[in-house]
């Protein structure tokens, strides 16, 4: 009733979530439990108890991929019959929003077109990559979706290339990760067998616009995407995988991809839509207008492509379509091999585990319903034997047909014939020549029904004998035809009444028994009756007459010994008491007094105890004491350590600064300095201007008479003064030349300055590091050394509590052989005890044969005598023997 409630309320529930979360079936949400790390897988029972109810085959579509790529969503869109809403949870934000795998509660079903009916579940996968799973539990999430689905799709983002692959690369480990035969090693196993096993692959490109394309004979073509994908990501780089360790891991990927699965198809959707806002709200019906009508068409493509390669799990190749509760067997196993550390998912060894649980259920069943139907049986016992075999027949037939059918599924013909053969066994065993039942369900009933009968017709018999025969010994009868028709009712009444296999046993032994005894007690009242014809007695019935006279006499000689013996075993039972009675008390006398050595020992231990707490203690607090000095002198050698790498920085930043105020003095001293050179050259170029001037006016003054030969010397004046302007302007060039000079080497310079600061800063740090370091190395050592002392203390007080322990459990065994001691003590007594009775019965017996043998020889002499000397020689009949 809760899984069906808890059905009804969510559309899906979690089939397996990580440990550090737990289902709270109140909210349908997984509580995260806070300070908890993830470690392994565990299974949701209300998720199971849906899958157990499903009694037709099961074919499981699954969905895997990177986180936040709407796995989700697309998953969804295969439930059926369709809706608006999506059947798994989507989330917009960074966050992973499904956490292990996720099972739509809405179980559908689908015709195949070979005719097979098959329940659909539709699980979404928690997104691979994630930081909460760590790599591990990508892996172990990747494992259990490809061991329970019957078509796996991968989710991917974009155009597939051939460093997709590395996502993937759980796809590579699965042949480490899983056994399929139990005689297999690690390296052993056969791809066939993962062919056969493993579901269809189905690759997904998700919001690709692009043609796939790809050159043939040197020209580009478009190619359909599952091409595009197996020649240009899984299989591009095989050649060349011997050449690059990342290569390498590629090829075998895409290697494994191809080998594993039966059936690899590719497919492509385009982007749902460019607005952020409408890809957010995707399952929102609102939004549905907005969505690109290209996606939406391609996407129901896509799910009728799914649905046509729909077919039911089958947990082992070889083995026909699995049930609901197989199925929900194979996970929880599949759940614990993956958390197991160590331990690998065996499929072969799983498949039997859960065949042989099957089968035991299947017997138990069977059983079941035999005892159901044949129990009742026993409130009416006794009965005939040949109805209790006709019966058994019916029911077994019955219980045989229940076992077929439960286990037709089942194509391994070994486990269900020694299932079958544990069946028979337990309802009934034979003996070798298969006559007689010697064991099982349909013997005991055969001992019930005995015991039944007999215990009925002893009660009969002895009714019979005490009520209608005893009282015939008072009555008068006038013939001894009248005493013939009185037992002939009495063994008539019995043969009504008496039912069962001891019915003719009991009238053969114990009734006619009592008839025999009451004839020959009144044989002479019996002879006195008219109509009393006793015929000729046989050597056989002669022997049986006197075989059962001496049993009578010797029955009451056996009384009288069976007093005497009772008697004996009375007295040898007060003494066996008295002796016990003593033993007790002596016992209880040493069990006392092990109680106060035990009681001394534990306060001698419980001192030893306190004494060493005292130690110990006193001891630890003298290692914190030293351990937080050590501390301190640490935190002061670490802070002292920290003010001199600060005072060293200070002076280094004080070293930077006086650089830098260096650098500056230097520029201002070069720049002061080129303008002095500027300035005197300038004053020098005025004076050789005011020279020129002065020249030329004395020139023109001295000759002015010359204005003539001045003029035609204008010319050569003019190339005077071009040059002398040139010479001017050269010099003008080698003092710039100059300065630049001085600038590039006062820039070396300071450069330089920089470059050996900067080294010997970084000597500095560098000093600083190894000082950091090996102060940090010097408290680690110490910290090692205070953890391996606490450890040799704590060695030494489980040392301390294990020899505790070990002088306990000596006391224990020390009192446990005395007691035993005691025991065996008792029982030779008793067993000599038991002899000497056995010794005294024995004796007892052969006296009693001896006076039987006598006393009957004697009296059948007698009687023997007297009836030939009453009869004429003659011979009497008795009718009833």
């Amino acid at each position: 009733m809760s899984m069906q409630r808890t059905a009804q309320r969510y559309r899906c529930i979690p089939l397996c979530y990580p440990d550090n979360y737990r289902w709270n079936r109140n909210t349908g949400r997984l509580d995260e439990l806070r300070n908890t790390r993830r470690t392994q897988l565990s299974y949701c029972q209300d998720a199971l108890d849906i899958i157990e109810g499903i009694k037709d085959p099961i074919c499981v579509v699954s969905v895997v991929g990177d986180r936040r790529t709407g796995k989700s969503y697309i998953i969804s869109q295969l439930q059926e019959p369709p809706t608006d809403e999506c059947v798994f949870s989507i989330a917009s934000g960074m966050r992973a929003h499904t956490i292990g795998i996720w099972m739509s509660t809405e179980v559908f079903y689908r015709t195949l077109d070979d005719g097979t009916r098959v329940a659909v579940l539709l699980l979404d996968t928690e997104g691979l990559g994630s930081i909460e799973t760590m790599g591990q539990g990508d892996n172990a999430i990747f494992t259990l979706t490809v061991l329970i689905s019957s078509v796996l799709i991968y989710n991917g983002i974009g155009v597939a290339k051939a460093e997709d692959l590395q996502k993937l690369r759980c796809v590579g480990d699965l042949a480490s990760q899983i056994q399929v035969r139990s005689n297999s090693g690690i390296g052993g196993r056969d791809a066939d067998d993962f062919y056969n096993f493993f579901p269809s692959f189905v690759w997904l490109l998700r919001d690709v616009s692009l043609k796939t394309k790809r050159v043939k004979r040197g020209k580009e073509v478009e190619v359909d995407v599952r091409e595009y994908i197996v020649e240009e990501v899984l299989t591009r780089n095989t050649a060349n995988s011997e050449d690059n360790d990342q290569i390498r891991e590629y090829a075998e990927i895409g290697s494994a991809i191809l080998t594993f699965f039966p059936i690899f198809e590719a497919y492509k959707l385009p982007p749902p839509s460019v607005d952020p806002d409408v890809v957010e709200n995707i399952e929102d019906p609102a939004h549905r207008s907005d969505i690109n009508p290209k996606f939406l068409a391609l996407s129901k493509q896509f799910c009728d492509k799914i649905r046509t390669m729909m077919k039911p799990k089958k947990a082992w190749p070889q083995v026909g379509n699995i049930t609901g509760w197989q199925f929900s067997q194979l996970i929880k196993r599949y759940i614990e091999a993956i958390s197991t550390p160590g331990a690998m998912p065996n499929i072969e060894s799983t498949w039997d585990q859960i065949l042989k649980i099957q089968l035991n259920s299947e017997v138990e069943k069977a059983v079941s319903h035999y005892e159901d139907v044949m129990s009742p049986m026993l409130d009416y016992i006794p009965f005939e034997v040949s109805y209790l075999n006709s019966r058994h027949k019916q029911v077994y037939d019955e219980v045989v047909k229940q076992y077929r059918e439960g286990t037709a599924n089942i194509r391994n013909a070994d486990m269900v014939d020694a299932a079958f053969r544990q069946l028979q066994d337990t309802i009934a065993k034979y003996s070798e020549d298969g006559t007689d039942v010697t064991d099982g369900l349909l013997y005991g009933y055969f001992i019930n029904n005995r015991q039944a009968s007999d215990k009925l017709c002893s009660e009969l018999a002895v009714m019979i004998l005490e009520e209608q025969i005893s009282p015939l010994e008072k009555r008068k009868f006038k013939s001894y035809a009248e005493v013939e028709d009185c037992i002939a009712n009495a063994i008539d009444l019995y043969q009504r009444e008496a039912k069962g296999p001891r019915a003719l046993p009991v009238l053969n032994s114990q009734l006619t028994k009592g008839i025999t005894e009451f004839y020959f007690t009144n044989i002479e009242n019996l002879r006195k009756l008219e109509g009393f014809k006793p015929p000729e007695l046989t050597k056989e019935e002669t022997r049986r007459l006197q075989e059962h006279i001496r049993a009578l006499e010797a029955e009451e000689k056996i009384k009288i010994q069976h007093e005497q013996i009772k008697q004996m075993k009375e007295n040898n039972d007060r003494q066996i008491a008295l002796m016990k009675e003593n033993l007790a008390k002596e016992k209880e006398q040493r069990r006392k007094e092990q109680k106060e050595l035990i009681a001394a020992h534990k306060r001698q231990t419980d001192v030893n105890d306190a004494r060493m707490r005292e130690f110990y203690e006193e001891r630890i607090k003298h290692v914190q004491q030293v351990n937080e000095e050590r501390l301190k002198r640490m935190e002061s050698e670490a802070q002292m350590n920290e003010e001199i790498r600060k005072s060293e920085e200070r002076r280094q930043q004080e070293q930077i600064e006086s650089l830098r105020g260096k650098k500056q003095r230097i520029e201002q001293e070069n720049e002061r300095r080129l303008q002095e050179i500027t300035e005197k050259q300038a004053k020098e170029l005025k004076q050789i201007q005011e020279k020129n001037a002065e020249a030329e006016k004395r020139n023109q003054e001295r000759y002015k008479d010359r204005v003539e030969r001045i003029e035609s010397e204008t010319q050569m004046k003019e190339e005077i003064r071009k040059a002398e302007e040139r010479r001017q302007q050269e010099q003008i060039e080698s003092l710039r030349g100059k300065k630049q000079r001085i600038e590039q080497e006062n820039e070396r310079r300071l450069q330089e300055i920089t470059e050996k600061q900067a080294k010997e800063l970084k000597q500095i740090q560098e000093k600083n590091a190894e000082a950091e370091k090996r102060n940090q190395e010097r408290y680690k050592d110490r910290v090692e050394r205070i953890e391996s002392e606490t450890q040799m203390k704590e060695e030494i007080r489980k040392a301390e509590e294990r020899r505790q322990q070990d002088q306990i459990e000596n006391l224990g065994k020390e009192q446990q052989r005395t007691a035993e001691e005691h025991g065996r003590r008792i029982q030779e007594l008793a067993n000599k005890h038991e002899e000497e009775f056995k010794k005294v019965d024995e004796e007892c017996a052969k006296r009693e044969k001896k006076a039987r043998e006598a006393k009957a020889k004697e009296k059948v002499f007698k009687e023997t005598e007297a009836l030939k000397w009453k009869m004429g020689n003659g011979a009497y009949y008795h009718p009833f023997l």
